[in-house]
């Protein structure tokens, strides 16, 4: 019986994705699933032309801003989580080029869970305060 020699099958991130397009803005996402959901929402729109930026992980963000401060402009479309929303404050903070696009999926993890889910009202109503939640429920028992 032949076996394979061990091999190390990594999956995890090892740096961000650039994609670099000769541009003054950079698109910066937190992962893969977020700028593929981008794409799909601008494939037939003139759109201005934009450097992308996948971090791949937040991790590498810090390593990552000298590249998005030589920018112009700098798109964030990180998680509503609290640490995509530290980041992204902190982008903020430090550089006036930095801006917040995730107003867009507010109420939403991130780009690609407003895509998949925009629109659903069970969704929605997960997604709001429990006061809103409450009042939801009780229509939905009527």
């Amino acid at each position: 019986m032949m076996f394979a020699p061990p091999h190390s099958w990594s999956s995890s991130p090892k740096y961000h994705t650039y994609l670099d397009n000769n541009a003054k803005e950079i698109t910066v996402f937190e992962g893969f699933f977020d700028f593929l959901s981008y794409q799909s929402l601008v494939e037939n729109q003139d759109q201005p032309v934009t450097n992308f930026l996948v971090l791949n992980s937040l991790s590498f963000f810090e390593r990552s801003f000298p590249l998005m401060e030589k920018h112009q402009t700098v798109h964030l479309y990180l998680d509503q989580d609290p640490a995509g929303r530290r980041w992204t404050k902190l982008a903020i903070q430090r550089s006036d080029h930095c801006k917040d696009e995730s107003q867009l999926y507010k109420g939403y993890k991130d780009l690609n869970d407003w895509i998949i889910n925009f629109g659903k009202p069970h969704y929605a109503a997960i997604k709001s305060d429990a006061a809103d939640l409450v009042a939801v429920k009780f229509a939905m028992i009527r």
